[in-house]
């Protein structure tokens, strides 16, 4: 005997990727270094 079971799976995965405080704003095309950055699950 086989039983067959449909199965639909939909989700959304979301991280957040979160630093350290910033000295300033970057201007168009600069790059700015932060200390440490972290990825973190997150949600909408």
């Amino acid at each position: 005997m086989s039983d067959f079971m449909d199965v639909v799976c939909a989700g959304l995965v979301v991280a957040d990727h979160v630093c350290t405080p910033i000295s300033h704003l970057p201007a168009a095309g600069e790059l700015v270094l932060a200390d440490r950055l972290l990825l973190a699950l997150g949600g909408c």
